[in-house]
Order: C-alpha cells, then structure tokens, then sequence
C-alpha cells in the first residue's frame, strides 16, 4: 500500500495520519515524502527521542505545518516497567489534533 492510500484510509475512517517516532528511522528525508503523501503530524516527543530530537522534530513539524505530536508507543513493559502515560503532550497539541481531524470532515465531499 502506498503512503497515500494508508492516509486515504485514515482520513475516510475520521483520523489523522501521523508519523510516528521519526527518530528511530535514522531517515529524516522521509518526513517530506510523507508530508508530499499527505500527513498530518508528526510524533515529536517519544520515550526514545531525546529532548534535542524532540525540539528539532517539533521545529521540523511547525515548518511543515504538520501537528507536533507525542505518545509513549506503548507494546508492553520496558525493563519491567509500562511506557504508557510517560510520554506528556501539551494539551494545545491534542486540540491541533482536533482542528485538523474536523478541517478533513469539512472538506470531505
């Protein structure tokens, strides 16, 4: 599938497509073949982002006027311990999140 048609698929379910934790591709490049794709946001702040990658993403993001974003991408345990809820994203960031989901259900034929 290609990326168009995954943010095709998100949009026509209500969502958003963002990329997630972009730092542990070690591709920078495919922030903007995303963005071409059509994105919305980009996970900046992450368990395994350091702050200097997360403030360079979140720069990264409002360049490309994507939603700056952020989670914990919890799979489980990490070293014994759960990752959910680690991660806290400034509430302006779930509410850019919002906006952007209700511009896509305004456009939307």
């Amino acid at each position: 599938m290609s990326a168009e048609e995954a943010v095709g698929l998100i949009r026509e379910a209500g969502g958003v497509a963002v990329l997630a934790h972009p730092g542990l591709y070690r591709n920078d490049g495919l922030i903007g073949k995303l963005k071409d794709a059509g994105i919305d946001g980009l996970e900046c702040w992450h368990t395994r982002h350091s702050p200097e990658a997360s403030e360079n993403y979140a720069r990264k993001a409002a360049e490309l006027d994507l939603v700056a974003t952020g989670g914990s991408d919890c799979h489980g345990m990490a070293k014994g311990q759960p990752l959910i809820g680690r991660v806290k994203l400034p509430y302006p960031q779930v509410e850019a999140l919002r906006s952007r989901r209700s511009r896509h259900r305004s456009e939307s034929p």
